[in-house]
């Protein structure tokens, strides 16, 4: 969607106003598409499962369950599924590659971005 906003340009040295009007993109708000539900709701599930295995460290639950909820309130529904292969690392890898298939918009909302950061750190300390 665009939006039309004035602008105003102080010219250097003269002190003189430019006042226009021009057209810029401006990201609006939207719920997800159908498609980006589906890869949301992966992505939470998986770091929601890492979360809740009884062998993940510490360390690790806490921004595994930190981006499966912030991917929820992004409009994913986290369920219970398996660890890929049965290991942590794999699991948290298959999330993040989820979340890389999202749409621009939505991976670029500050729930998808901030679980994608809290994704990374617990793979930090997982290395």
């Amino acid at each position: 969607m665009l939006c039309d906003f004035g602008t105003k340009h102080a010219t250097a040295g003269t002190g003189a106003e430019l006042v226009g009007r021009r057209k810029e993109p401006v990201i609006v708000s939207r719920d997800p598409t159908v498609r980006d539900r589906v890869i949301l709701s992966r992505a939470a599930s998986l770091l929601d499962s890492v979360g809740a295995d009884v062998w993940t460290p510490a360390e690790v639950v806490v921004p595994c369950m930190l981006a499966a909820q912030l991917l929820e309130c992004a409009g994913g529904r986290a369920r219970r599924v398996p660890l890929i292969g049965g290991e942590i690392g794999p699991t948290i890898r298959a999330a993040m590659t989820a979340m890389s298939q999202l749409d621009k918009r939505t991976f670029g909302t500050d729930n998808v971005l901030e679980a994608g950061r809290a994704a990374r750190y617990a793979m930090r300390v997982l290395s």
